[in-house]
């Protein structure tokens, strides 16, 4: 168990300065000084100055694999990458952070409530949308979305605008039951290292912050202008949450619920996140994510 010798202490803080961890971010510009204020990069910046590990960070389009040293090199990837493309660099050595295949699994959202329906855990009716399977009310949703962009609720057949139309002609869309007690909010249980008092604690080495998201309409993102508070779960959703997040591989990353009905004690699995944004997290609940996030992907050497 990690800190029971001061010798065990030495051992693992040795191997930590032996690996060099490098955070790969894939962003919409060239200059690499954006990292630097950037929110998510530029508090890994930070906090891995705290903690003293050897950390540097580049835009993706900088990332040169041929100069590390894959088996002492840990790549926390952030942004949009391939399951392919982080799979070569598994293969070349490199400890991925998130794993491909955790990664994969949380970035097809067919994949994941296909997932979610072989471990019997209880998901919205979700298939892949065709014109042929349309019913109402539903929600359809980008098969390879994130941040609640192109997310849509379709409450009878006068809801289809043309934005929607032109929408399900340019990506491949989900249509999703519509689950009415949620509306506007969810819950998201953010799993890494976190040591706050308010952290729900797993292992010695993974914890949980759950909090509630609330939107002014449909989506409960803060991308989207949706807010964040810390929530206290039943301990029945705490372990469902714990559970799949472990089957799920993930070194960090959420697990997010719905509410089934209004009296908040019944709840439905939504989806995963392999590379959570954390800003609301971190402001408006007072969590050092990013130390957090840090200190799991640490205890990988």
């Amino acid at each position: 168990m990690p800190g029971n010798s001061a010798n065990g202490n030495e051992s693992m803080n040795y191997k930590k300065n032996m690996h060099q961890f490098v955070l790969v971010y894939s962003l919409k510009t060239s200059d690499p000084a954006y990292l630097y204020s950037f929110y998510a990069s530029r508090r890994f910046f930070e906090e891995a100055q705290q903690v003293a590990i050897n950390f540097s960070m580049c835009l993706a389009h900088e990332f040169v694999p041929e100069n590390y040293v894959p088996e002492h090199t840990v790549l926390i990837m952030r942004g949009d990458f391939s399951g392919m493309y982080l799979t070569e660099l598994s293969e070349k050595g490199f400890t991925i952070i998130n794993a491909p295949e955790a990664h994969e699994l949380c970035l097809d959202k067919y994949k994941t409530a296909a997932w979610f329906l072989r471990n019997a855990w209880p998901h919205p009716k979700t298939e892949i949308y065709s014109a042929d399977n349309l019913f109402f009310p539903c929600i359809l949703k980008p098969r390879y979305g994130k941040m609640g962009a192109g997310i849509f609720l379709l409450e009878n057949p006068e809801s289809i605008t043309p934005l929607i139309e032109k929408s399900l002609t340019n990506k491949e869309y989900l249509i999703q039951e519509y689950v009415t007690a949620s509306f506007g909010r969810d819950i998201r249980f953010f799993f890494a290292n976190f040591t706050e008092p308010c952290a729900i604690h797993y292992s010695d080495t993974v914890s949980a912050v759950c909090v509630m998201r609330k939107g002014t309409g449909l989506l409960s993102n803060t991308h989207q202008g949706g807010t964040m508070s810390l929530w206290n779960p039943p301990q029945s959703l705490a372990e469902l949450a714990g559970k799949i997040f472990t089957a799920s591989g993930l070194t960090y990353g959420t697990v997010d619920f719905l509410f089934v009905d209004e009296a908040r004690d019944q709840f439905s699995v939504c989806e995963l996140n392999s590379m959570p944004g954390f800003e609301a997290l971190e402001q408006l609940c007072g969590c050092n994510a990013a130390r957090a996030i840090l200190s799991s992907c640490m205890q990988l050497v």
